[in-house]
């Protein structure tokens, strides 16, 4: 949708469009109207292959034999590259399967591993350890890569991706186990690549086949320029019978052909109407037939799908009241503006009116954050059956305070409760470590979720006053302070300070030390006490609150700094 934005805004733009493993390079091109060139130049050569049976069986029908050393045909195959000095990448289809081969590879890695290289690793994670709450999965990992091997997926915290990624990169690791995520998101080539399954789980299908544009995007990270004369690229087959339908469904077949976003439904087509409408791309239900009809998708499918999509999403937004018509002509109302700058679905917008209108007997935060984790633009967690007793326990306690009959035939109306308990944790300020034992959500997971409420939280403030309900604003806004913090109400002032968060705040607080106020008057020297705070934190503290600063204490902090400047904070703990 938004090159054809573009095309409307700047028609005499010329384009120029890049990509790799595409097969209708002709559709796009006619789409365009641009000229395909196709090239199959790659930097570094790419070889395929499946391993099977202690060999390696090569598109080109060459093969190669494989050591067999270990009793684990994939140890094999790293201690085969590790010997040539190359790296290898694993390709898992789960999260935990990551972290059990990489804890597996360490018996191969751990005796390639040199002392420079494992005293510059151990540093690393010194360094990583000091900035990052600790928990049971970030010590697996520091636990890992010491013996040289190290796993890479979307719940670890961002920290400990870009370790992995740093030392990866740098060649300090030569093992990795990864999800499926890495290919997608980070360029972190290696000689060889080996997709461990073509089996993925769906919750709605259950096990199914990757495609086979998934099998080239991580295909592709084999290969390092300036360093690898090759890449190999591997699947590994349990049988011969598995390995001959693995060499025709993946290495010698063509990629899925490229599709309009507005099929595959990552937004809504209202959603981009409302947006044209804000835009200024059209006027009119004419104006908009011609530029809906110059997308992708109407290539593909055909104008007559896109007109009924784009007369269908006009009624929704004209009936909700995001926009008007007269005479023909189209206009976003001034709600409508605010929906499309606030970049969220306008069936989010309009669930957090209806939410408001027949709210529960009690109005509490968790209401409020409950009507976000439901909205449609929200990241969820999933929930288990292992989770149940928790999470109705939970609905037990606050049912007071949600609209249960609003929610209960949601379809995923257990995977919103848990987000709202794993929230619920966070503000209640649960350490990271607390909220992956009791609720299994890991700290990547978690960030993206806060990250996800805050801005819906915040988009709910800022439309609650064109649905009329302004006496929601004072308790939105404490609500978003809270969960961008992971606080209690309580330590808002003090988190507002640079250089204070949660684990900090509530140590102060602790200690006595309550309010802006509190942190003016007290002596310089009562803040340096407490675990956390160096004498350059302390000072720059006082200097923002515009408290009194002794002179020898400024003097002192430019000749010599105290050794508890050089201390490592302990975050694990957030009382």
């Amino acid at each position: 949708m938004l090159i054809t934005w573009i095309k409307r805004a700047y028609p005499q733009l010329h384009i120029l469009g890049l990509s790799a493993t595409i097969k209708n390079v002709e559709e796009l091109s006619g789409w365009l109207k641009a000229h395909p060139i196709v090239s199959h130049w790659r930097p570094v050569p790419l070889r395929e292959a499946i391993y099977v049976d202690g060999k390696l069986v090569f598109s080109d029908e060459a093969e190669s034999d494989i050591l067999t050393t270990y009793e684990d045909p994939l140890l094999d195959l790293a201690d085969y590259v590790l010997r040539e000095n190359g790296q290898i990448l694993f390709f898992t289809s789960t999260r935990r399967s990551a972290e059990s081969l990489a804890n597996k590879l360490t018996k191969v890695s751990y005796r390639y591993l040199s002392k420079r290289v494992r005293s510059l690793i151990l540093r690393r994670i010194k360094e990583t350890r000091s900035s990052i709450e600790r928990t049971s999965l970030s010590e697996k990992l520091f636990s890992i890569l010491e013996r040289g091997s190290a796993f890479h997926h979307a719940g670890l915290p961002p920290a400990c991706r870009n370790l992995v990624e740093e030392l990866f990169r740098n060649s300090y690791l030569k093992t990795l186990a990864a999800t499926p995520t890495l290919a997608a998101g980070v360029n972190l080539p290696a000689r060889y690549v080996a997709i461990v399954s073509t089996r993925r789980y769906d919750r709605v299908f259950g096990s199914t086949d990757i495609s086979v544009m998934e099998y080239k995007q991580m295909a592709g990270r084999a290969g390092r320029p300036q360093y690898d004369k090759y890449g190999v690229a591997v699947l590994i087959a349990r049988n011969t019978v598995e390995a001959r339908y693995l060499m025709e469904a993946y290495l010698k077949s063509e990629p899925e052909p490229i599709v309009s976003v507005l099929e595959s439904g990552e937004k809504s087509v209202e959603f981009y109407v409302l947006a044209s409408l804000v835009a200024g791309m059209g006027f009119s239900k004419e104006d908009l037939l011609e530029l809906f009809s110059s997308t992708l998708y109407a290539y593909q499918f055909g104008e007559r799908n896109i007109r009924d999509k784009v007369f269908s999403s006009l009624l929704y937004l004209q009936k909700e009241g995001a926009i008007t018509e007269n005479n023909g002509y189209l206009k976003p109302t001034s709600l409508g503006r605010r929906i499309a700058q606030l970049y969220i679905e306008p069936k989010s917008a309009f669930w957090f009116r209806d939410f408001l209108s027949s709210p529960p007997s009690k109005v509490t935060t968790i209401t409020l954050l409950h009507m976000a984790t439901t909205s449609p633009d929200m990241l969820l967690v999933y929930s288990t059956k292992r989770d149940r007793d928790i999470l109705d326990f939970f609905i037990e306690r606050h049912k007071d305070e949600l609209p249960l009959d609003l929610l209960v035939e949601r379809p995923l109306f257990w995977d919103e409760i848990k987000t709202t308990v794993t929230l619920t944790y966070w503000i209640s300020e649960e350490s990271e470590n607390s909220i992956l034992k009791n609720l299994d959500v890991q700290p990547g997971d978690l960030y993206r979720i806060v990250e996800s409420s805050e801005w819906l939280i915040y988009a709910a403030g800022e439309l609650a006053p064109f649905f009329g309900y302004d006496g929601y604003l004072q308790q939105l806004e404490e609500l978003r302070l809270r969960v961008k913090h992971g606080v209690r109400k309580e330590l808002l002032p003090l988190v507002s300070i640079k250089g204070i968060g949660r684990v900090r705040a509530r140590r102060l607080f602790n200690s006595g030390i309550k309010t802006l106020d509190d942190l003016k008057r007290v002596p310089i020297e009562k803040i340096k006490s407490i675990p956390g705070f160096g004498s350059s934190l302390a000072l720059s503290i006082k200097r923002e609150v515009g408290g009194k600063v002794p002179k020898i204490s400024e003097k002192r902090e430019t000749i010599q700094k105290p050794i508890t400047d050089y201390l490592v904070e302990d975050e694990d703990s957030s009382n």
